[in-house]
């Protein structure tokens, strides 16, 4: 019994963790865009660096955010089964 209550528990902290990780994730995508304005005519004027390097960052929270849902679904394919 301990141990449904246990896997319930990070169950709940691994789903707030993932929200926070797709919080950031959406102001990381808002900062992209900002950065690299589609209606800018001049290629030069464009913020690269500042996009490229949010998307690195954006790119490590897509990576955390995936292993995370993968633990999400075993856990609750676990508790599917008790």
């Amino acid at each position: 019994m301990s141990e449904i209550l246990l896997l319930k528990g990070r169950l709940s902290l691994l789903k707030e963790e993932l929200k926070q990780l797709e919080l950031k994730a959406d102001n990381y995508i808002i900062t992209i865009r900002e950065k690299l304005d589609p209606y800018e005519d001049d290629l030069c004027a464009l913020d690269i660096t500042h996009a490229l390097s949010a998307m690195n960052d954006l790119k490590k929270v897509w990576l955390e955010a995936k292993e995370k849902k993968e633990k999400i679904l075993i856990i609750e394919k676990e508790l599917a089964y008790v």
